[in-house]
């Protein structure tokens, strides 16, 4: 499981709940910034770490130094990113943001095996996962639209399964996705709110 701690963990702190967190036996910490992932390797956190917001390529530098694990959805953010970590004699994990239908960020289905090639023979980064956000499951009234989203998300997983992409982690799920629609769940929930009792 991988626990949400952006925004300060939601005002709760984020020093002390990653600490909290990571103790009681998180996978993964996820922030939302680089700014925030910065800020927890200066207080001394080494556990593995998730920047689940978009990313400039101004920023790839920052975002290497921190070993963060990261999303990404388009070819200049992966570029910049290799030549970052080349330059840093580094390798980073990468998780590719699929379109599933939110139109915020993220690769069409039909294109994500093309950019995950990308990702493949360049230096420095690795492909570890895939990943999408459902919407509209907060109210608990209408799964049918994050269904809909899962299914495309299946789509663009089948795509990179065919193209060798065998091992990659899938997560798709908040804390409302995880309890409204226990098939999201698959490799990784991405608990946010509900880790603080919301």
């Amino acid at each position: 499981m991988g626990v949400v701690v952006k925004a300060d963990a939601y005002g709760h702190g984020i020093v002390a709940c990653s600490r909290a967190a990571v103790a009681a036996g998180a996978q993964m910490l996820i922030v939302n910034d680089v700014d925030e992932a910065t800020l927890l390797r200066s207080a001394g956190i080494t556990d593995d770490i998730y920047i689940c917001g978009p990313l400039a390529p101004q920023q790839a530098r920052a975002a290497v130094d921190t070993g963060a694990a990261l999303v990404v959805s388009e070819q200049k953010s992966v570029d910049a990113l290799s030549q970052a970590a080349v330059a840093a004699q580094r390798t980073i994990q990468l998780h590719l943001k699929i379109e599933t239908g939110t139109h915020r960020q993220g690769v069409l289905p039909e294109a994500a095996a093309d950019l995950a090639r990308m990702i493949q023979v360049r230096p420095g980064i690795q492909l570890a996962g895939i990943t999408t956000h459902l919407a509209d499951l907060e109210d608990g009234m209408d799964d049918l639209f994050a269904r809909q989203q899962l299914e495309r998300f299946e789509v663009a997983h089948c795509s990179l399964k065919s193209a060798g992409f065998n091992q990659l982690l899938r997560h798709a799920a908040s804390s409302a996705a995880a309890l409204m629609m226990p098939a999201s769940q698959l490799d990784m929930v991405r608990a946010g709110l509900i880790t603080y009792g919301l």
